[in-house]
């Protein structure tokens, strides 16, 4: 049996506040909006964004259950372009040597992602 990852679904504080950060923010693929729910898309992973989630403090986003990872091929360019759109990170690059270069960010929610560049395929094992 072969699992793969197509979409992904979680809760939000703020619909609203959420579509500003992923579409206009970060720059995603909008597919769907509603006004309870939005979709959208990066590289070939659909998201689906509803309600009912709460905010976290800085401190309890640091525990998250789930983090998504996005990757760029141009970490400090996209740094930059996303720091001036007002994304907070935390603390400075980490390279994970011959694997990837990335940093922590924060949600409107406080939920810690990643931000990565892939220094190989992150699929091909090691």
């Amino acid at each position: 049996m072969g699992l793969d990852c197509k979409h992904i679904m979680f809760n939000v504080s703020d619909v609203a506040e959420a579509k500003s950060f992923f579409i206009d923010k970060l720059g995603c693929e909008l597919l769907e909006d509603h006004p309870r729910l939005f979709a959208f898309r990066t590289g070939g992973v659909r998201f689906s964004v509803f309600g009912g989630g709460r905010k976290l403090t800085e401190e309890e986003g640091e525990d998250a259950n789930t983090s998504v990872l996005f990757a760029t091929e141009a970490l400090e360019s996209t740094i930059a372009d996303l720091k001036s759109k007002d994304v907070r990170f935390l603390g400075d690059v980490i390279e994970a040597p011959g694997f990837m270069k990335f940093i922590q960010f924060l949600d409107m929610d406080n939920n810690r992602h990643y931000l990565a560049e892939y220094l190989r395929d992150p699929l091909i094992p090691a």
